[in-house]
């Protein structure tokens, strides 16, 4: 018992010794700014606190860009940490030192105080970061009008940035006050003001933006067609103070539409007189839009500012507006069954066997039309052997450009089968005269004929 008690004693007096000795240190792990201070007294703590502040970097940069790296001991920055430690000194428990063994001292101490810098200081590392940032100020643009995604604005001012001598102090001085060891100037860059907007160019640019909105609508060959309000401002162009128009870009819309929705180049699949769908190529039937024509239209309508619609111009045959092509009235040709019918509102009323042009001066093949009729004509040409030849027709109905037609041949002794292949003709449509003057009466120009 004894030595038990004395072995207390012993401990207690250990224990009493250490308390004695924290009432005048700081306890195990503790720290403040990020140094260790335990086992020093305040005034070491501060002394040891201002020597870190001396060795501190301090980064100047601007956004992520480092500018000017120097030190608190070169910038001698000053800060007294003695009001910190007290408060953190007086938080502590010296009998509670063991918890700080396992345990960092939880700080409550009042945030630090500002450093404290010489004017002279201050303004050799204003100097320092001007030597760094010297740019050359890019000139103010002139204002234009550009175009964006949604439509036509100013362009914006692309002068560059540059320091302002006379916001940097005061924002590098704020920033030390406040204990901070990066600084950031991006707030002393200033932009000049931008140039103003001359009154003209601003209703050119109001102008523009009307345009560019504009509903434009094609009624074409039974299909309606708007043009998209991105096409449109893509055509309006801002030059030499005037609002125009790229009419290359007009004309290729328009030759677009034509290549669409027109006839006259296009196969067609035509169903025959025996139910039969053949392929034909194009002849001299269907229509085109004129190009040129119809985009000076549309270009100086379009500078009208209102919204429109129209039919646009077209050359050609059978441009209507229910979009029919061949429709229901036209001539048929069979060339293997050497057969012509002629059908009205979808009814044969006239059909006959017919003699084509002999190999080697075939008869083309192709969707055709009657452009004229003639009476009492003419055909003239070349045969085989390189001789003239002229052969009087009373009934002549040309089809292509070339001189190929539907006429009489009196001189031919029959009609269908195989004749044609040791006596057809130099290409035309031979058909007997008396069914050839009812064909006559009876088809207008216009007519499509389909020869296959």
């Amino acid at each position: 018992m004894i030595k038990l008690a004395s072995l207390l004693g012993g401990l207690c007096l250990i224990y009493g010794l250490i308390v004695t000795h924290y009432q005048t240190v700081f306890c195990p792990n503790t720290t403040l700014s990020g140094l260790t201070i335990a086992g020093k007294t305040i005034a070491q703590a501060n002394t040891s606190l201002q020597q870190q502040l001396a060795k501190k970097t301090i980064r100047i940069v601007k956004k992520q860009q480092l500018i000017v790296q120097t030190t608190g001991q070169a910038l001698h920055l000053k800060h007294d940490y003695t009001q910190q430690l007290k408060i953190l000194k007086a938080q502590q428990n010296p009998w509670a030192w063991p918890l700080h063994l396992f345990k960092p001292s939880a700080s409550k101490a009042a945030q630090p105080l500002p450093y404290q810098v010489s004017s002279t200081s201050l303004q050799s590392l204003n100097q320092a970061v001007l030597a760094k940032t010297k740019t050359k100020p890019v000139p103010i643009s002139a204002p234009t009008i550009v175009k964006t995604k949604t439509g036509f604005a100013f362009s914006k001012n692309k002068t560059q940035a540059v320091l302002v001598p006379e916001k940097l102090t005061p924002l590098i001085q704020r920033q030390l006050q406040q204990g901070r060891t990066t600084i950031n100037i991006q707030a002393a860059y200033q932009k000049p003001p931008a140039s103003p907007k001359p009154p003209a160019l601003t209703a050119a640019l109001t102008r523009l933006n009307q345009l560019a909105q504009q509903k434009i609508v094609y009624q074409i060959f039974g299909k309606t067609v708007q043009i998209p309000k991105t096409t449109i401002m893509s055509w309006l162009t801002y030059q030499s103070n005037t609002i125009e128009i790229d009419r290359a870009a007009v004309t290729a819309y328009i030759q677009k539409l034509s290549d669409q929705f027109g006839t006259i180049d296009k196969t067609r699949a035509f169903k025959t007189h025996d139910g039969q769908v053949v392929q034909v190529p194009a002849g001299t039937y269907g229509w085109s839009l004129q190009i040129a024509q119809e985009a000076a239209i549309l270009s100086q309508q379009l500078l009208n500012g209102t919204d429109f619609t129209r039919q646009p111009l077209t050359r050609g045959y059978n441009y209507n507006d229910q979009g029919i092509d061949i429709g229901d009235t036209y001539i048929e040709v069979s060339k293997s069954a050497q057969h012509l019918w002629y059908y009205q509102k979808g009814q044969v009323v006239l059909e006959t066997p017919i003699v084509t042009g002999k190999p080697g001066q075939d008869t083309p093949i192709g969707v055709f039309v009657i452009w004229n009729k003639d009476r009492h004509t003419v055909l003239k040409g070349l045969n085989e052997d390189g001789s003239d030849y002229a052969s009087p027709v009373e009934y002549w109905l040309p089809i292509d450009s070339t001189g190929i037609g539907i006429h009489d041949a009196p001189w031919q002794p029959q009609y269908g089968g195989t004749w044609y292949q040791t006596n057809g003709s130099h290409g035309c449509i031979n058909t007997p005269p008396n069914i050839m003057a009812q064909l006559y009466d009876q088809v207008t120009t216009g007519t499509p004929v389909i020869v296959y």
